[in-house]
């Protein structure tokens, strides 16, 4: 499993979500330069102790642009293929989809999409 930090989703200055971003403790300002968007994730990683392998987005969001992952997507890829794609995040997804699918896929060895 992969994590790839894209554009900040609720950014303060742009739809910024004030109270819930407060309470949380997350208000950031969408970052111009990537070393910015750098220093947002690993405040995330230390934060959360997060242990997956995490990767940044450039700051032209290349990433995003390729997956349509605004604010945020769930793909299976499997040898540089998507294999499975959910619905935008995070009301258009399901976690439990993609369980099923991984189930399938990974552990009975069924590659279908």
């Amino acid at each position: 499993f992969n994590t790839i930090y894209i554009k900040e989703a609720h950014a303060a200055d742009e739809w910024a979500l004030p109270v819930t971003n407060e309470n949380l403790g997350v208000c950031f300002l969408q970052p111009k330069k990537l070393e910015a968007r750098i220093n947002i994730a690993k405040q995330f990683i230390n934060r959360f102790q997060f242990q997956l392998p995490f990767f940044i987005d450039c700051i032209e969001n290349d990433t995003m642009k390729a997956y349509d992952a605004v604010p945020e997507r769930l793909y299976v890829v499997d040898d540089g293929k998507i294999v499975y794609s959910g619905g935008p995040g995070p009301f258009a997804y399901s976690l439990d989809d993609m369980e099923q699918f991984l189930e399938k896929y990974v552990v009975e060895g069924q590659k279908s999409s």
